[in-house]
């Protein structure tokens, strides 16, 4: 039975999902869908970044629904130290790539829709290193926006600065604005971006001087950011493992996990402001995932505890929130697994595919040994039957729709020997079956892969970025596919 049922009707939207793991990493991704890119290959002895896209000549990962995948290119140098790249696409097929270049500074390429990347913008400076990975959006407009958090020394102390940069469509970066300044020296993390339709940008991060989300908004590209605003969250709600989610409409999910248990969000609904915290399950445990559609429909996902003592006995809940709600139903099981990664993206029609990777073979739900599944839920509806996407276990899990209905889910999976591979599969909109994981980049002598990979969807296919280690040293790999036929 395929997890998808008939043709969804084409529509032209833009959509921004934040997506992230149930995990002690707690890795988080931004990612803006739209139309396929295609990538140009560029490599250093410093280190370089690659990317791949579907091409249709060449050799390539054909799946058995008829979706091929490019070879794997080399894109631009990369920091060893990177967690991976950051891509994002408009519904008019305009893309951004960010990453770190090899002396820690945030840089970024532009592609406008039909025609090659640009040259690479560093956008950072040198006495600033950057905390983490960056984050790109694109708006409808193709105007592309970029946010990292820089650390910045003084004689005695630093200071951190939450930071972006846009590029107008047709013209070049502008200079990096300060959207927040923390001078005492307390860590900011967590940063989190989205765009909607009319191109308003909102930022995300927590600082630990006071412990909450922070929120700063942008018209457009080029304009100032706004102040910075507050998440109010109750005395124990300390917010860990953070997850952003914007909508086309502007609606906005933020979900994380207590200072003890439990999970708490806030939403806002269009141009409003965020409203205060609500605890959705007090039982939770590590936070939360969410993703949400363009009409601000969201699903929120979380590991729930069996047991006071928690530990390895836990099981996936979720809780959805219709559009223009200012809350979620209530929770309900998805899966009585334990889960090590997982995965959400929804479809034009609302329509949300959930993948995961079982923690322990014995529970699992499909009966085998592990590996990663997804389940279909149809909008208004419930999860259909659990489906079994690859036979071993996947980490660094991220999930996109195209504007045709497909689902793309792509991981990373661990052989016996200690080595990594690239994986990706689709869900088509048709019946036609699912078609089984696909390798669209595995470890040999000339290029290993190392960070899981980020995904971006558009108008037709997904493009995958991860970071690789070559004899070149350090680079992002990248690949596309044109979807299904």
């Amino acid at each position: 039975m395929s997890l998808r049922g008939r043709r969804r009707r084409r529509t032209r939207v833009l959509t921004v999902l934040v997506l992230g793991l149930l995990s002690a990493a707690g890795a988080l991704g931004v990612a803006t869908v739209a139309g396929p890119a295609s990538a140009s290959a560029s490599a250093s002895a410093g280190g370089a970044l690659g990317v791949a896209t579907v091409a249709g000549a060449g050799p390539a990962s054909t799946s058995a629904s008829g979706s091929t995948w490019s070879p794997p290119a080399g894109f631009a140098p990369v920091s060893v130290s990177t967690d991976g790249a950051a891509i994002a696409f408009d519904a008019g097929g305009d893309a951004a790539i960010a990453w770190l270049e090899p002396d820690g500074r945030a840089a970024a390429r532009v592609r406008p829709a039909g025609r090659g990347f640009g040259p690479t913008a560093t956008l950072s400076g040198a006495k600033a290193p950057v905390y983490g990975a960056p984050l790109a959006a694109v708006d409808p407009r193709g105007d592309a926006t970029v946010l990292w958090i820089s650390e910045i020394a003084g004689r005695n102390s630093y200071r951190t600065e939450v930071q972006a940069a846009a590029q107008p469509a047709g013209r070049s970066f502008g200079r990096p604005q300060t959207v927040f300044d923390q001078p005492g020296g307390a860590t900011v993390s967590d940063a989190g971006l989205g765009v909607d339709d009319r191109g308003r940008a909102t930022a995300f991060w927590i600082d630990a001087a006071d412990d909450v989300v922070h929120v700063a908004t942008r018209s457009a590209a080029g304009t100032a950011w706004s102040a910075p605003t507050t998440i109010a969250n109750p005395a124990d709600a300390a917010p860990s493992s953070p997850q952003y989610a914007v909508a086309a409409n502007g609606d906005a999910v933020v979900a994380w996990g207590g200072a003890r248990q439990g999970v708490y969000v806030s939403v806002r609904r269009g141009q409003r402001r965020f409203g205060p915290a609500r605890l959705i399950d007090p039982d939770a445990f590590g936070g939360g995932l969410v993703a949400i559609d363009p009409r601000g429909e969201a699903i929120l996902i979380w590991a729930d505890c069996k047991t006071p003592e928690c530990g390895t006995d836990t099981f996936l809940d979720y809780a959805v929130r219709r559009p223009g709600a200012a809350g979620f139903s209530a929770p309900q099981m998805l899966t009585p697994d334990s889960v090590d990664a997982i995965a959400a993206t929804f479809d034009t029609r609302g329509d949300v595919t959930v993948a995961w990777s079982p923690a322990y073979p014995s529970l699992a739900a499909t009966g085998q040994a592990g590996g990663v599944v997804a389940a279909v839920r149809p909008n208004g509806g419930s999860f259909g039957p659990v489906e079994i996407l690859a036979p071993d276990p996947g980490e660094f899990m991220t999930a996109c729709d195209d504007t045709r209905g497909n689902a793309y889910v792509a991981w990373r999976t661990e052989s016996s020997t200690g080595t990594f591979s690239e994986l990706s599969t689709t869900i088509p909109s048709t019946g036609r079956p699912v078609a089984p994981g696909q390798t669209i980049s595995r470890n040999t002598a000339t290029d290993q892969p190392f960070s899981g990979p980020s995904l971006a969807c558009g108008k037709r296919g997904a493009t995958a970025v991860w970071a690789a280690n070559g004899p070149v040293g350090q680079h992002l790999d990248l690949t596309s596919t044109p979807g299904p036929a």
